[in-house]
């Protein structure tokens, strides 16, 4: 199972996406924003005015709403960016810094990566709303991994993990994980196994790793195999 874009969306999705704030919060870097702070801000990395995040969360609530294909939101976009002037390579002064860099704004490219994790993200956290309330119904989650050309190993170690949806891997492991990450997670009425913890711990799951913001510079342990 993969996450199809196209046709109507749940209402979960769409409510996600909609709720989120859009110019209370800018970000030059993705890494200005970070964790729980998205799921209430709209930020696009260098989209430093609100009129630019207004018509970028626009197209997206309408490619979202409509069912539109990406090749669509990035021919609906472009004019409109263009005609604004984010569009290609700028000069631009990092906030954080007060130093000239050579900046990417909008592309084909960057309009690609936008819609799918936004559409992705979209997606996964109305289900996630869906599942929470048929959870009475339906506890167990299940993760499953995608077969791709090149893997991501640790990924693949959690494919069939099976537990309560109250157990806390799902608070850290909910997919996706990563960019471009093509996991996901079903939901049963009954597990035939649910996994011990011994194997969770076989498998990785409680393993981390130093991460350090390069912006802010601080410093935590994420889990080991999320991006």
């Amino acid at each position: 199972m993969t996450v199809d874009f196209k046709g109507r969306p749940p209402a979960e999705a769409v409510d996600y996406l909609r709720r989120k704030v859009v110019g209370g919060r800018f970000s030059f870097n993705w890494r200005d924003v970070w964790r729980a702070e998205h799921l209430i801000a709209f930020v696009v990395a260098k989209a430093m005015t609100r009129d630019l995040l207004l018509d970028i969360h626009g197209g997206l609530l309408k490619a979202l709403d409509e069912g539109w294909s990406r090749d669509r939101f990035i021919a609906e976009l472009t004019p409109l960016l263009q005609a604004k002037g984010w569009w290609g390579k700028q000069r631009m002064t990092d906030p954080l810094t007060g130093k000239a860099v050579l900046a990417q704004l909008g592309s084909p490219r960057r309009l690609q990566t936008i819609f799918d994790v936004n559409m992705r993200m979209a997606h996964s956290a109305g289900r996630w709303e869906r599942l929470m309330r048929s959870a009475s119904d339906r506890p167990f989650l299940v993760y499953k991994h995608t077969p791709q050309a090149n893997p991501r190993e640790q990924h693949q170690a959690w494919d069939g993990i099976t537990l309560p949806v109250t157990h806390p891997f799902w608070a850290t492991h909910w997919t996706p994980n990563g960019w471009n990450c093509k996991c996901y997670t079903l939901s049963l009425r009954r597990a035939e196994r649910v996994t011990p913890e011994d194997e969770l711990r076989a498998r990785g799951v409680y393993r981390t790793q130093g991460y350090r913001n390069r912006r802010t510079g601080e410093t935590m342990q994420v889990p080991f195999g999320i991006d």
